[in-house]
């Protein structure tokens, strides 16, 4: 019985061990969050990986399907992130898609996606956009009643 211990012991560690050694390494974070709402677009989008990568084979962030984002490469210190930089300030609904090869050879593949409202009008700047816009409809009415 001196040997089951030991061997239970290996046996448990072996398991324990087993469904990192057959699984493909996950997303763990991403920021922005999936789904996020943005007042302003991010300088990068950061996709976080469980373990390190080999390489970004391929990375996209799109908005009504016109790319806003520059070279994808791996984070400096840490080979498990990918950063996408974001070359443009556009609002609206931000698709992000990328390709990258794991530790193991595999290719990966993932989407998320998050949007940028824009900034909202400032409480000062509404009562001149208020003024304009009742300053237009008189200028219509005037130039009908001239027609």
């Amino acid at each position: 019985m001196r040997i089951a211990g030991p061997l239970l012991v290996a046996l448990v560690a072996l398991l324990v061990g087993l469904p990192s050694a057959l699984g493909h390494t996950d997303v763990v974070a991403t920021i922005p969050a999936e789904g996020a709402r943005l007042a302003s677009a991010p300088a990068e989008v950061r996709v976080t990986y469980g373990q390190p990568l080999l390489s970004v084979e391929a990375a996209a962030v799109k908005v009504e399907g016109t790319s806003v984002a520059g070279r994808p490469r791996l984070a400096r210190a840490d080979a498990g992130t990918v950063v996408i930089p974001v070359v443009d300030e556009r609002t609206g609904a931000h698709a992000v898609s990328w390709t990258v090869l794991a530790a193991d050879g595999h290719a990966l593949a993932g989407t998320m996606s998050f949007s940028v409202r824009g900034p909202a009008m400032p409480a000062m700047l509404r009562p001149v956009s208020d003024a304009l816009l009742a300053a237009g409809v008189e200028l219509r009415a005037v130039a009908s009643a001239a027609a």
